[in-house]
């Protein structure tokens, strides 16, 4: 996530948006400081809703929860500025990310120019699992199905490596679209 963080901030686009959360349903959404809370989904024993996302903050901030027992599920952001989508359109699929051999982390990457959809099991791993993975994250290596990358090596920013694949990929856009 903060890599897409840094790419946002090179851009200079701006950013508002949520964090969502999963709680137990019992417990009371007063009990949760922000007054925008939004309850999404109920899902069994517990429900989603979504906190807005501080930009004053830190990311880090952002993603910590205001309860212990409640996990977070994503981030949901609008993104503005000039040719954000454009730019950004690439990034769309699922990714995993190795933190180690037996921990992975799953995101579904969604850029669109519509609200996205969000599936009443996005918190199963299941659901992941389901998916075609177009990028895995491993260490300093990047594969990824769309830049058709095999374990390029990105170094300790994956920030600005995205954001090079993305800026080449923006201007040859940019380039098709002026030529036609």
């Amino acid at each position: 996530m903060r890599c897409y963080l840094q790419i946002i901030e090179k851009r200079d686009y701006k950013i508002e948006g949520y964090s969502i959360w999963l709680t137990p349903l019992t417990k009371a959404l007063p009990s949760v400081p922000e007054p925008d809370t939004r309850v999404i989904t109920p899902s069994g024993n517990e429900f989603f809703y979504l906190r807005p996302w501080d930009t004053e903050k830190s990311w880090l901030t952002n993603l910590q929860a205001s309860d212990p027992d409640e996990v977070l599920y994503g981030v949901q952001w609008e993104i503005k500025g000039p040719g954000a989508w454009w730019f950004l359109k690439g990034e769309s699929g699922f990714q995993r990310w190795d933190q180690t051999e037996k921990e992975h982390l799953y995101y579904s990457v969604q850029v669109s120019t519509q609200s996205p959809h969000i599936p009443n099991t996005i918190h199963r791993l299941d659901y992941y699992l389901s998916q075609a993975i177009r990028r895995t994250v491993v260490k300093n290596n990047l594969s990824d199905t769309a830049y058709k990358l095999k374990e390029a090596y990105f170094g300790h920013n994956l920030g600005v490596y995205l954001h090079s694949l993305l800026k080449d990929q923006f201007e040859e856009t940019v380039k098709k679209e002026l030529l036609f």
